[in-house]
């Protein structure tokens, strides 16, 4: 916050007009006032008791199903973050966690899409002639020989049609929820703006923009954490015993702790194994473009002139990017 180096964006046909493609400070802050208290520890402290207990209990169910048939965990942790981020924006999931053996074609087509966004970021120039020539095929085309571009457009589609229904809703008296009423959404807060905070409704466009974000951050970062959390601790006898030894001692069978009791007595074990995880992991692997304004800047003894862009798409020395942007 308060920074002076405006971010850059790639035209990305997806998540332009979102939340993460603002540019400067103000319109991010305005944009931000709206789902930042969806995300404070509070709020998701309300919706955990209902909603994460309920997805974890769908989860073991389709799991315990699959017994005797080989699991895909990479598709397991996918449908279960998807099904809680969906839920927790929209209040309507894929009802991915009910699918047999985790096999959700929904799913699986959004998961295709994924690894777009972040070919996009680091190589916006290619990435735009290739997606305006994608876009000029026929939808059976893009789906079978461009599955990651049909993915996002899966993606885009449900997004789409969810914010359809909240901006649906706000025209008609009484038809949206109301902030503190269960079910009240992030996208209800923009269909419904608070005139007396200054607040205005965003383009269907960009709160389409903004849905497709929600789903891309929750989706794949959080199932990657749990998937490289299972792997090394199944990979090592030691730690997976250690663990189940306290989960056994600190909760019953079929029992869903709530985090707040994981935080306390009993459960220091679990907390180390999941802040290694967290160590292991990575969330998001790059860092959005910022710009230097146009005065330039200093970093330490180095001088850099305006309107030069980091991670740079001009010459410098390898030495000075270094020591200029980390």
């Amino acid at each position: 916050m308060g920074t002076q180096f405006d971010r850059i964006w790639h035209d990305n046909p997806f998540l332009t007009g979102s939340l993460q493609s603002l540019e400067t400070l103000p319109k991010t802050k305005k944009r931000r006032d709206f789902i930042s208290p969806f995300f404070s520890k509070a709020a998701i402290s309300r919706v955990e008791p209902s909603l994460h207990g309920r997805k974890l209990v769908q989860f073991l169910n389709t799991l315990a199903k699959a017994d005797g048939t080989v699991v895909s965990f990479f598709l397991a942790f996918r449908c279960l973050t998807a099904d809680v981020v969906m839920d927790y924006c929209f209040r309507s999931d894929l009802n991915a966690l009910e699918s047999p053996a985790f096999e959700n074609p929904t799913l699986q087509a959004m998961v295709e899409g994924m690894s777009m966004a972040i070919v996009a970021t680091f190589f916006p120039n290619f990435a735009a002639v290739l997606n305006k020539f994608i876009f000029s095929l026929a939808e059976r085309t893009r789906e079978t020989y461009f599955a990651p571009v049909f993915g996002f457009e899966t993606m885009q589609r449900l997004a789409a049609e969810r914010v359809e229904v909240a901006l649906a809703n706000a025209g008609r008296d009484g038809g949206v929820k109301k902030e503190g009423e269960d079910g009240y959404t992030m996208f209800d807060a923009m269909a419904r703006p608070d005139r007396s905070k200054g607040q205005e409704t965003p383009s269907k466009r960009d709160m389409v923009a903004d849905g497709c974000l929600m789903i891309v951050a929750g989706t794949d970062t959080t199932a990657n954490a749990l998937g490289n959390i299972l792997w090394y601790v199944t990979q090592s006898a030691g730690v997976e015993a250690k663990l189940l030894a306290e989960l056994k001692a600190g909760m019953g069978r079929d029992e869903i702790v709530q985090s707040a009791r994981l935080e306390g007595h009993g459960f220091e074990y679990l907390r180390a194994v999941v802040k290694e995880g967290l160590r292991l992991s990575y969330g998001v692997p790059g860092r959005i473009i910022r710009r230097t304004p146009k005065q330039g800047a200093r970093f330490g003894d180095v001088w850099v002139p305006g309107g030069v862009s980091s991670p740079p798409f001009y010459p410098i020395s390898s030495s000075m990017y270094r020591r200029c942007c980390g």
